[in-house]
């Protein structure tokens, strides 16, 4: 069987540790239901800054052009807006908006 794939969106950047714990564990949850429901996942910030370092503007903005790239292969993104839209997000959306990717908000 061949699923779609889905690109997941939600805000990595945080101001205190707890925010950026609450961010990230609501990032897992929402993939985690994403491949319940059956979609194939793409989720970069979670594996991006395990050799990226999010914190030099230089790497960072490689880690976001490659996720970019990485989203022309999805059939869907899927914003998760609990936490509000961050800049980051805002250009995955913008990006999928131009690129005639369709768009869920969770």
């Amino acid at each position: 069987m061949i699923n779609e794939t889905a690109y997941i969106c939600s805000p990595y950047r945080a101001d205190t540790k707890e925010q950026f714990e609450k961010q990230l564990n609501y990032t897992k949850i929402m993939s985690h239901k994403a491949v319940m429901e059956g979609f194939d996942v793409i989720v970069p910030h979670l594996y991006y800054p395990q050799f990226l370092n999010d914190d030099k503007e230089a790497e960072r903005e490689l880690g976001m052009n490659s996720a970019l790239n990485l989203m022309l292969v999805c059939n869907v993104l899927i914003v998760c807006k609990r936490y509000g839209i961050s800049s980051g997000m805002k250009a995955e959306i913008e990006f999928a908006e131009r690129n005639g990717i369709p768009i869920i908000r969770v």
